[in-house]
């Protein structure tokens, strides 16, 4: 038998090592973890951001701003109504701006570069209007969506029923003058331009123009025009429970500045009420300027001095409370500049004055929101106002 020759110059490779086995395999779990420590990072980026858009996109948007007795204000109709407010600052500023009326347009457009304030006064009429909303079947208000219509034409140029033209008076014949006329005629004054009217169809090419020009949608738009004309019912419903008849009164009085009131109240006691105002009244004091004397002819309510900042409800009640043809006590005013001393000259329950009257049920509204809003109903929204357009 032949006898195979080995070939000294070749090496036959060696088994690896129980060690280096071992080595191997810890490198490689050791890749093994850092790939699955790097995926799971990158997963958790993906995860974050993804979940950042959706927030911002579908959740967030959702999310309430304010929850008003159960019903909620959305992040998107919170943001969509400040972007409203803005544009009609925005038309604020352009129009002033024509007028050159620059100090004006210097408050607006404060409003617009600070958005936390401009966003806590939408929102909290937001919140007013759905406590108005709450109470309208209480009044039995609705809205309906051609009065919606009617609205946004007749805000836009298109008035459905606009009011009679007063008729044109013929002007007199001139009469021939006699004599030559010396006296240069004054002319009379010309009258101020009427608006023009504009068809329906103009008026909803405004309407559109304006709503591609902010940016803002129909639905939006035509939401909020039927939230104002409900909270606007309501608000009218509330006024009539006001009392239009109530006790008021007519006096004569004096304001007496701080440095005369020991003078004054001297003099009264002295010579009476009577003769001190009517001195006051011609100017014959030796203190003329430190005491306004005046007189009241006009009914006034006991609400007229709780209204007055320099008057105040104390006064208020002391005027009240003293009889006709009775002198007040000498009353110092709120801020403690001034006093009064007042002479009643009549009191009676009497209808208020128009001017009286819408004050009154302007208080009452916010007397019967302030005992429903809380502090509560409002959420996170200081970071969701929106600074444009």
């Amino acid at each position: 038998m032949s006898k195979t020759k080995i070939n000294p110059n070749v090496q036959v490779p060696k088994e690896p090592t129980r060690k280096q086995l071992s080595r191997a395999e810890r490198e490689t779990q050791q890749r093994r973890r850092i790939i699955y420590a790097v995926g799971a990072v990158l997963a958790v980026v993906v995860l974050v951001i993804l979940f950042g858009v959706l927030r911002e996109s579908f959740i967030k948007p959702n999310e309430p701003v304010a929850n008003v007795n159960g019903e909620q204000i959305s992040t998107t109709e919170f943001q969509n109504r400040v972007r409203l407010m803005r544009a009609q600052l925005l038309q604020q500023v352009n129009y002033l701006q024509r007028l050159g009326d620059t100090q004006s347009v210097d408050q607006v457009q404060s409003q617009l570069t600070d958005p936390i304030n401009l966003g806590s006064q939408v929102l909290n009429g937001m919140v007013d209007e759905l406590l108005l909303k709450q109470a309208a079947k209480d009044f039995n208000v609705t809205v309906t969506a051609d009065e919606v219509e009617a609205s946004i034409e007749k805000e836009y140029g298109f008035d459905r029923n606009p009011p009679t033209p007063m008729p044109t008076s013929t002007p007199r014949p001139t009469p021939t003058a006699s004599a030559p006329v010396t006296q240069t005629a004054t002319p009379s004054a010309t009258p101020p331009p009427t608006a023009t009217p504009i068809s329906k169809e103009s008026a909803q090419q405004f309407y559109q123009d304006y709503l591609r020009a902010y940016g803002l949608s129909d639905q939006d738009y035509r939401k909020y025009t039927e939230m104002s004309l409900l909270s606007n019912k309501v608000r009218d419903a509330l006024g009539t429970t006001v009392p239009t008849i109530t006790e008021q009164i007519k006096f004569q009085y004096m304001r007496i500045d701080s440095v005369a009131v020991p003078t004054v109240t001297a003099a009264i006691a002295q010579d009476g009420f009577a003769k001190v105002y009517q001195a006051a009244l011609s100017d014959t004091l030796p203190y003329s300027t430190s005491v306004l004397a005046s007189e009241v002819t006009d009914w006034l309510p006991r609400e007229a001095f709780s209204g007055s900042t320099d008057l105040g409800a104390s006064m208020g009640d002391a005027f009240f409370s003293t009889p006709v043809s009775q002198t007040t006590a000498i009353i110092s005013n709120t801020t403690g500049t001034a006093s009064f001393v007042g002479l009643i000259t009549a009191k009676s329950l009497e209808p208020l004055s128009s001017t009286f009257l819408q004050q009154a049920q302007k208080d009452a509204v916010e007397a019967w929101l302030q005992q429903r809003r809380n502090p509560n109903f409002l959420l996170t929204w200081a970071d969701r106002v929106p600074t444009k357009p």
